[in-house]
């Protein structure tokens, strides 16, 4: 089943695929390392907007479900 996205949401990041894969070549490794490199700074912002608004423990919590929820 494919997935459906709203195109204008992920546009930038197929954007930036399609330079990385064009400058990396098509590795299995280059185009996956984009979804990594993409999901830690998701990741660093959650944990940040949760300290910025409430505590320390709130924004691990936050950061926790939001990393685990991403996972396939």
């Amino acid at each position: 089943m494919p997935v459906r996205t709203i195109p204008a949401t992920s546009s930038f990041y197929y954007s930036v695929l399609h330079f990385t894969s064009r400058d990396f070549r098509m590795s299995e490794i280059s185009l996956r390392s984009l979804s990594v490199i993409f999901s830690l700074i998701t990741l660093a912002l959650v944990f940040a907007l949760g300290r910025e608004m409430f505590d320390d423990g709130t924004a691990l919590a936050a950061a926790t479900m939001w990393a685990s929820i991403r996972t396939p």
